[in-house]
């Protein structure tokens, strides 16, 4: 479902992974883990990992709002100095806009990361878990940049294998194929 999927696992996705830290940590303690232990964060820690899950969703809404109102501004000028080389003109500072916004969910994201660990293992209330896990990124800032380089490689590196397969596979195909 298209809008209330995304709502959904929005709101959904930190109860999930307070459920997996939940496992890990019995698991940790010598315990077998079983398919509903999976599920724990609905049982256990239910409350506070849905009000985790919503203030991600109120974050990414005011990220969204931001970039909204930036990219209105933008094309306003656009529009205003009406100019068909506008764009070619002020590519870098389009690329710089695009920068700048990626940069806005960087805060976000470390709020985000270890709060549900947090949430599920610790009993913190939400916001709370959101200040930690913020506090907690920033001490660990150097792992944490190492492990986005990797991970911003391997998505290129599986891009651009797509992109030459998906090509390939259009020089072999016949037309409209």
């Amino acid at each position: 479902i298209p809008v209330v999927g995304s709502l959904v696992t929005t709101i959904l996705g930190p109860v999930f992974a307070g459920g997996l830290m939940l496992a890990a940590a019995a698991q940790k303690r010598g315990e077998a883990i079983q398919v509903p232990d999976l599920f724990g964060g609905f049982s256990q820690r239910r409350n506070p990992l849905i009000m985790l899950g919503l203030f991600h969703l109120l974050f990414a809404f005011l990220l969204g709002l931001i970039f909204v109102v930036i990219t209105i501004v933008f094309f306003f000028f656009f529009f205003l100095v009406n100019n068909a080389g506008f764009m070619q003109q002020h590519l870098f500072g389009i690329m710089l806009l695009v920068f700048f916004l990626g940069l806005l969910t960087i805060p976000a994201a470390m709020g985000f990361w270890f709060a549900p660990s947090l949430v599920a293992l610790e009993d913190l209330p939400a916001w709370p878990s959101i200040k930690a896990s913020f506090t907690a990124s920033l001490k660990n800032w150097s792992a944490l940049l190492v492990y986005g380089l990797i991970v911003l490689l391997a998505s290129l590196a599986v891009g651009l294998l797509v992109g030459l397969l998906a090509g390939l596979l259009g020089a072999f195909l016949p037309r409209g194929g």
